[in-house]
């Protein structure tokens, strides 16, 4: 017999009688994508929902064989007023574990799930905390969040908000040391006070565990194109510094754009050091929406770092515009 005998096994401090649960091993490997949203949404929106969880279910081999306007009239009677936060997980649906390497050029099985939950307001003005960390698959939405959690929940045990995992690497546009006049310059700023710009060197963004990250800074080319011209907008790139390519990070993107902000992407991963010099640091995702950041907090070696971010008045204008409108 391939399934798991769940009579052999405690449940809830008693012997269960009860026939192998469907998905179980779905569940146990963690072989689940899902999305989250906010209901009532827009066709364009949903779409973008939609075609992604059909992506993501595809590169984890879960077969996709939904009906795409059942599912809607289904969202459709389950929202509440008071419940707006919508959630679809598609999961493999077997309880037979040979089922996973038997036939490994066939989808597996799957079903879908919907639950709901309450809008989390977003909050402004929040505290992050750094993490050195790359999620599995990160340009998946899946269940691999188990160390994401747990270094989220590290972060909420201080007094940060939210974690913001970094990449380290000298190639990742780390400034070097030309001449020996730096290096005295560097070992005499270390002996009078931590700095962030030089204890921060050689991290670069990622994402934070539940949201993407965004920064606005100066232009250095100033453009007519709309009130904030003095100002750009960079975000982290999915492919390039390992972060999720969010759904409310490319509407932010597409706002930005409209309002005649500049996007600026550049060719390097954004720098922790950089932030220093940045006018707003916000995040963002489907649920909470946008908010503002005021403080990061950074552990180097025994180093204790914390960075406010001086918030402009064009950028908290800029944020509040872009909240308005997403």
């Amino acid at each position: 017999m391939s399934t798991w005998n769940l009579s052999n096994n405690f449940n809830n401090g008693h012997l269960s009688e009860e026939k192998p649960v469907s998905g179980m091993m779905g569940l146990i490997y963690g072989l689940h994508v899902y999305t989250t949203l906010i209901w009532p949404l827009s066709e364009n929106t949903w779409k973008q929902h939609w075609e992604r969880l059909k992506q993501n279910a595809a590169v984890m081999d879960l077969a996709f064989e939904f009906n795409e306007q059942a599912i809607l009239k289904q969202m459709e009677a389950l929202f509440r007023p008071e419940t707006p936060v919508l959630r679809l997980a598609v999961i493999a649906n077997t309880s037979d574990y040979r089922e996973f390497w038997t036939n490994p050029t066939h989808k597996l099985p799957s079903r879908l799930i919907l639950s709901v939950r309450p809008l989390a307001p977003s909050m402004m003005d929040i505290t992050l905390q750094t993490a050195v960390y790359e999620r599995p698959m990160p340009l998946v939405k899946s269940a691999a969040m188990a160390e994401s959690i747990l270094l989220k929940r590290k972060a909420l045990a201080g007094d940060a908000h939210e974690v913001l995992f970094l990449g380290k690497s000298e190639s990742k546009g780390e400034q070097k040391v030309t001449s020996e006049a730096d290096r005295t310059r560097q070992r005499i700023h270390h002996l009078r006070s931590p700095s962030w710009e030089l204890e921060t060197q050689g991290y670069f963004l990622r994402e934070c565990a539940m949201a993407n990250i965004f920064i606005l800074e100066t232009n250095p080319n100033p453009t007519a194109n709309g009130k904030f011209g003095h100002l750009r907008l960079k975000t982290p790139h999915p492919e390039r510094d390992g972060c999720l390519p969010g759904i409310t990070r490319q509407q932010v993107l597409d706002i930005a754009a409209q309002m005649g902000l500049t996007v600026f992407d550049e060719e390097n991963p954004i720098l922790l050091s950089s932030l220093a010099e940045a006018q707003g640091v916000f995040i963002g995702n489907s649920a909470s929406g946008l908010s503002s950041i005021s403080c990061i907090q950074h552990n180097e070696g025994e180093k204790a770092l914390s960075l406010a971010i001086h918030w402009s008045d064009e950028a908290r204008s800029c944020l509040e515009h872009l909240r308005m409108t997403f």
